[in-house]
């Protein structure tokens, strides 16, 4: 997990990644998203897209703005986690791009399932008026 709160040291990431050369998956957890679609807030430093996009990392998953999003940038799966307990955010202060394939304001929640050489992303959203949970969105990889 990166703390995109404090000073991130891109030295330690990348030494750490070329470490995993053998590993078959490989994600990255933030709290701040690289990209960010609020309007009012900054996106991270470009060189963290650039180390992903070096070292192929399958999916970048971060939450912060409190809203699903799944954005496609440079072959890279960029994953806005929803929040399932926390305030949503206004629609209105998001600006999203050409790349985002799919957003929701909702409360919920992901589960991603690996096996073998088949990765899938499940995304769901709660229903707080009738208490159900239903799924919104998927995404199947194949290496």
């Amino acid at each position: 997990m990166l703390n995109t709160e404090d000073y991130l040291n891109s030295n330690l990431v990348v030494s750490e990644l070329n470490r995993s050369s053998y590993i078959d998956w490989k994600f990255s957890f933030m709290h701040r998203p690289v990209f960010n679609s609020r309007v009012e807030r900054e996106d991270l430093d470009p060189i963290w897209h650039e180390i992903f996009k070096k070292y192929s990392l399958d999916m970048i998953f971060s939450g912060h703005n409190h809203i699903y999003e799944r954005n496609l940038i440079n072959n890279l799966n960029y994953i806005s986690v929803p929040t399932l307990a926390g305030r949503l955010s206004d629609i209105n202060s998001y600006k999203f791009t050409n790349n985002t394939l799919y957003h929701n304001l909702i409360r919920g929640f992901i589960i991603v399932e690996i096996e073998n050489q088949k990765l899938t992303l499940n995304s769901y959203g709660y229903n707080e008026k009738s208490g159900k949970i239903f799924k919104f969105d998927n995404l199947t990889i194949t290496k």
